[in-house]
């Protein structure tokens, strides 16, 4: 899907025409005249509930946000060392909340807005409870409120690749490893996006930001060998001593190393070694009131 992505999006910037093929699927695409009646889901509660009853949606409420602010959802083994102060039963069937998260994820390929609720509540998905039934409930709502939101790959803008990054240190309180999400744009589409549990403990925020930035450079990487396989990005042949890379592999002359520091635009803010040209200019340069 990211690389549709990146295709659509250069398309639109670029002027070039596409051609849709639609595949025709009476599962998918049937009408339904019928009225539609589903069994209460578990997680709902309703004081006097008879045994047998169904539901039928007239209307959700309206939720402005894919998850709680504040809300922190544990594991079942979290909460045998560390007892909550509520009841927070596990769901006797696990099939509803699995296929529910699985539709989710496919929502994800164009709905980045709720890529870190998805992510959070399918930790869950061999051991449900009734938090994370309700928390999932609540992303459904979010999402019937806007249903036709979703990214535009828009022509405007320029031919530039943005990356934004950034990382959540010991965000997860079942196991203190913190989240990564990165966003990758080409103008102003978002073509490749992640949020994801980082694989080890970060010590410092520092090194989980440094681990969500090498998450994000690597996506870059791959990004740009794709364009350039689409002849978007040219390489060129540059001499040897224009190369600025040459600094990091390589020892190099005096003249051509100091010429090479000049093109990466760096400055000696000290004054010059020589004794004489260090008195005149410190009596030019400092003066005592």
């Amino acid at each position: 899907m990211t690389t549709m992505r990146a295709v659509i999006s250069i398309a639109a910037i670029k002027g070039w025409k596409l051609y849709q093929m639609d595949v025709y699927n009476a599962f998918l695409q049937g009408d339904l005249y019928e009225e539609v009646y589903m069994t209460i889901p578990e997680g709902f509660s309703k004081p006097r509930r008879k045994a047998g009853q169904v539901c039928k949606l007239l209307k959700s409420l309206s939720v402005t946000t894919p998850m709680d602010q504040n809300q922190k959802l544990t594991t079942t083994e979290f909460d045998q060392y560390v007892p909550s102060s509520h009841e927070d039963p596990g769901l006797t069937d696990h099939t509803s909340y699995q296929k529910l998260i699985g539709r989710l994820l496919y929502l994800t390929t164009t709905r980045p807005d709720i890529a870190f609720a998805v992510q959070t509540l399918s930790q869950f998905m061999y051991s449900p409870k009734t938090s994370h039934m309700e928390a999932a409930m609540r992303l459904v709502r979010y999402v019937k409120n806007a249903p036709g939101l979703g990214i535009l790959m828009s022509s405007g803008g320029d031919n530039l690749m943005k990356v934004y990054c950034d990382a959540d240190w010991g965000a997860c309180v079942n196991s203190r490893k913190s989240i990564t999400g990165y966003v990758l744009q080409y103008g102003n589409s978002p073509i490749s996006w992640k949020s994801k549990k980082q694989a080890t403990v970060s010590r410092s925020s520092a090194e989980a930001e440094y681990r969500a930035m090498a998450s994000a450079v690597a996506e870059v990487v791959w990004m740009t060998s794709l364009f350039k396989e689409l002849g978007l990005i040219i390489t060129a042949h540059l001499p040897f001593e224009e190369q600025t890379a040459d600094l990091f592999t390589k020892g190099l002359g005096r003249q051509l190393h100091s010429y090479l520091i000049s093109k990466l635009g760096m400055k000696n803010i000290f004054i010059s070694s020589s004794l004489r040209g260090s008195v005149k200019e410190l009596n030019k340069c400092v003066s005592v009131p």
